[in-house]
């Protein structure tokens, strides 16, 4: 089953990976924030994940539906129709905030550095434990004129910043069971 808090999941390992990377080569570690900071200028210098868009996959949402099986629990062998999985791309806005610009521009190559080195994400899940499938991590290309439109609708000043995209892949729990013809019985007698 796929877990219903997904999205809360994979926000939770990527922040994660971030803060973990981040620590590992720095003096000061910085915070690792799941939101924009509530001013634009933060006391310590922080990083921002902030999950902007989630959309199906446009390439593998034509997937066929699979015949699959299934054993009860007299033994008996049922056939069903598997619907395709729900794939999605959940897509980050990753930016840094210091008081000091060389900080935060630091910062922010740190942080691409990290999730260039994190081609997978390990996600854990609250309820399930983990997840089957480890979403793959790619940068996703954003122009000047996109970034600008998304701070105005964040209602902040512009600033660098990059986006990157994590794919997820849902198994659909949808079945249709199927009757198979178990014995044929043609009759051959003349009409007269």
């Amino acid at each position: 089953m796929a877990s219903p808090t997904i999205l809360r999941d994979v926000t939770a390992a990527l922040t994660r990976a971030l803060a973990e990377g981040l620590g590992e080569g720095a003096g000061r570690p910085a915070q690792v924030l799941d939101s924009l900071p509530p001013q634009d200028t933060p006391a310590a210098p922080a990083l921002s994940v902030l999950l902007y868009q989630v959309a199906e996959n446009a390439m593998l949402r034509k997937r066929e539906r699979t015949v699959e099986e299934e054993t009860g629990e007299g033994g008996e062998v049922r056939e069903f129709y598997r619907w395709p999985p729900l794939v999605l791309d959940l897509r980050y806005l990753v930016s840094a905030w210091a008081k000091d610009v060389l900080a935060a521009q630091g910062l922010l190559g740190r942080a691409l550095q990290v999730l260039h080195d994190t081609p997978l994400l390990g996600v854990v899940s609250e309820e399930e434990g983990p997840v089957v499938h480890e979403p793959s991590l790619k940068p996703y290309p954003m122009d000047v004129d996109t970034l600008g439109g998304l701070w105005r609708t964040l209602g902040r000043a512009y600033r660098p910043a990059f986006a990157y995209q994590v794919t997820v892949i849902l198994p659909s729990e949808r079945k249709e069971y199927l009757t198979r013809v178990r014995e044929r019985v043609v009759d051959m007698r003349r009409k007269s």
